[in-house]
Order: C-alpha cells, then sequence, then structure tokens
C-alpha cells in the first residue's frame, strides 16, 4: 500500500547582487589582512625592553669580570633621566677603583648611562658552635664557619680573626661573630702557688694565660724575654697575676773590664758579661759581645760601666799609610799580597789600595783589621 509522504517546504533565496559579493569578499580580505599584522610598540614598550636588554647585558659583563654567577649580579635602577634605547653593542667599564658602579655606552644610537651594581651570593662567616660565656677566650672549638648573606663588614669571616680574643658579651650557639663582640687579649703570667719575696721564679711557679686587654693591669708582664732571670720583690699569692712591681728582672748586659779610651778598638779582654737590674739598664744597652772586635770607643768608658750602642762606631780596621793584606780569589787558587792603603776605612767599606812594587792603584773591600779582599 502506497503511503503518503509530505512535501518539504522550499526556501526561496533572494540573489545577491555581484557589486555587493565583492565588496564583501574585499572588506573580509582586508580585515584578515589586517589582523595578520604585528601590532605596532609603543614608545614606552621599546625603552622597558632596552633597559631589559641593558640589565641582562650588564650582569653578564659583570659576573665575567668579577668571576660570579650572572644571577646574583643585582643591577640597581636607572635614573629616571635616564634614556636608553636597543643597541647592538653597548660596551661596559668600572669608572671607580670601587667596582660598584658600572658606565654603559652605546654607539649607535649615542646614549651613556651609570649603573649601581652588586653581587649577591653566600658568603662564609664565623658563628659560635655553642654558648660563649662573657669574658671567655675564643679557642677553635667555639667557632663553626658557615653561609651567610650578610653583608655587614664587621662581620667575621676567619677564625685568625677571633682565636685567642675575649667576648664583651654572650655569644649564643648559632649566633654571627662580629668585630664589635670580641676584644683582643693580652698574655699575663698568673702564679699558680704563693711564694715569698728574694725566690727564684721557675716555670712550674706560674702559667701563661690569656686576659682581656681591658682588664689588664697597665704594668703588667706580658712575657719573659730572652736571658731574663725573675725574681719577687715581694710576697705574692696564689692567682695573682704578676705587674713589674712584683719582680726584679735582671738581664745580661755587657760593661767595660778596664777603663777604655775614645777611639780604641774594643777587644774581647777589654769587656765582661754580667746580669743586671733590667730597671737599671738604659735602652741601647748591649746584650751581647759578638762582633765587638769591630767597633771602637766613642768616648772614654769607665770599668763596670754598662756599654750602650751609642757608645760605639764601626772601627777603622784600616788606616792610611798602613800596610794591608790584600788577598786575591781566582776559582780555587787564592792568594795574598802586601799593599798600602791610601785612606781610611770601616768594615765592608771600599778602599783605595797600592801596590808599593810596581805602583799601580786599585780597590778593595775591608774585612778586618788591617785586611781586605780585592773587588
Amino acid at each position: 500500500m502506497l503511503q503518503a509522504h509530505k512535501a518539504r517546504p522550499v526556501i526561496a533565496h533572494r540573489s545577491s547582487h555581484p557589486l555587493l559579493t565583492g565588496l564583501r569578499l574585499a572588506a573580509a580580505a582586508a580585515l584578515s589582512a589586517l589582523l595578520a599584522l604585528p601590532a605596532t610598540p609603543t614608545e614606552a614598550q621599546v625603552e622597558i625592553d632596552a633597559e631589559r636588554q641593558l640589565r641582562t647585558a650588564t650582569q653578564k659583563w659583570v659576573g665575567q669580570q668579577l668571576a660570579v654567577e650572572a644571577d646574583n649580579v643585582q643591577v640597581g635602577a636607572l635614573d629616571a633621566r635616564a634614556r636608553v634605547q636597543p643597541c647592538r653593542d653597548i660596551s661596559f667599564d668600572f669608572p671607580f677603583p670601587s667596582k660598584e658602579t658600572v658606565r654603559a655606552r652605546c654607539a649607535s644610537p649615542k646614549w651613556l648611562v651609570y649603573l649601581r651594581v652588586g653581587v649577591s651570593s653566600e658568603e662564609n662567616a664565623l658563628f659560635a658552635s655553642r654558648t660563649i660565656a662573657a669574658g671567655a677566650v675564643i679557642s677553635e672549638n667555639d667557632l663553626t664557619m658557615g653561609p651567610t648573606r650578610e653583608k655587614r663588614s664587621s662581620a667575621l669571616r676567619d677564625a685568625a680573626q677571633a682565636v685567642g680574643k675575649t667576648t664583651r658579651r654572650e655569644i649564643r650557639r648559632g649566633e654571627l661573630l662580629a668585630e664589635q663582640d670580641l676584644e683582643a687579649g693580652v698574655s699575663g703570667l698568673r702564679m699558680l702557688q704563693a711564694l715569698k719575696a728574694g725566690t727564684l721564679l721557675t716555670p712550674d711557679t706560674y702559667r701563661l694565660e690569656t686576659i682581656p686587654a681591658g682588664r689588664a693591669p697597665g704594668t703588667l708582664i706580658t712575657r719573659i724575654g730572652e736571658g731574663e732571670t725573675l725574681q719577687l720583690n715581694r710576697d705574692v699569692p696564689a692567682g695573682h697575676l704578676l705587674v713589674r712591681e712584683d719582680l726584679r728582672v735582671e738581664r745580661t748586659a755587657i760593661v767595660a773590664r778596664r777603663t777604655i779610651p775614645a777611639g780604641s778598638i774594643i777587644k774581647s779582654d777589654m769587656v765582661d758579661t754580667t746580669e743586671m737590674d733590667a730597671k737599671k739598664l738604659p735602652a741601647d744597652y748591649l746584650q751581647s759581645a759578638e762582633g765587638i772586635e769591630l767597633s771602637e770607643a766613642n768616648r772614654t768608658l769607665q770599668a763596670g760601666q754598662v756599654l750602650r750602642g751609642s757608645d760605639l762606631r764601626p772601627a777603622l780596621l784600616v788606616k792610611r799609610g798602613e800596610s794591608v793584606t790584600l788577598t786575591v780569589q781566582k776559582g780555587s787558587l787564592e792568594l795574598s799580597v802586601q799593599v798600602e792603603a791610601l785612606h781610611d776605612a770601616r768594615m765592608n767599606e771600599k778602599v783605595r789600595l797600592r801596590n808599593s812594587d810596581s805602583g799601580k792603584v786599585f780597590s778593595g773591600i775591608v774585612t778586618g783589621r788591617g785586611s781586605a779582599r780585592a773587588m
């Protein structure tokens, strides 16, 4: 049996005018082309991009100069009046010794700006490894080294800056050590036992310890000099810090054995070595007779008088008209000849000499009493 089908409605289209269709197509094509073009950057965006380029280039250059990572280089803000433009070749330099300012130049377009720079990186510094009481003497066991971003110039970076110094305040464990927290210590001699006046001190009767400089007596004995003998002037208790007033300090000195006329060359049998109270010795007293035979007296020295550096001068070891033994060395061969001195000369001085046989004049260096070596 045949089924009836409903007829579909027919939609009638109005025909477009050919001219309108062409205009619509042209407008669509123009719009598509316009949307495809990149947006023209504004003047402000150009400056932002140029400054970003400058900062990146500055970080890279400073990092190379200071041997640090570019990311650790901080570049300060540009002066509000500065204007930079994109530049293909920026040149840099440090105009000042501090290296905290960079000068950046561009040849084309021509501009010049100054930038403040700094390096942000962790550095090692000293920390307290345990709580340190006020007035304590710092030892290596009190310290630990660790990284910090602390930029204070007073922060301590080396154990040698702290060991042996005393704390001005309590420093807690983990706290950064700074210069103002410490004070220099001085060495002092502390008695280990009570002793009577007149007793000679021996190393087992005292110990050397570090004392805060601010608490040390002004006349504190800080060391025992070579050749010194310490004898107590008065009774001292155990634990006492020795001061100059407690001691009679004796030192080795050189004295005249007999009267020595001015101008005399000093000989070893003219002097003696003796122990004397250090308080009675002049500042320039002679502690040793070594080499004294090459000296002569500036003035008359009385028997028992302490010899001072100002009492002596280099001796005239060669005198004009006197015979001098001249040593001439040629390789392993050494010859001696007698010559005449043409003027006075002292030890190690140059002297003019004459061979009496040939009349030839030449130079030598004084090596001792009446002796010289050829130059």
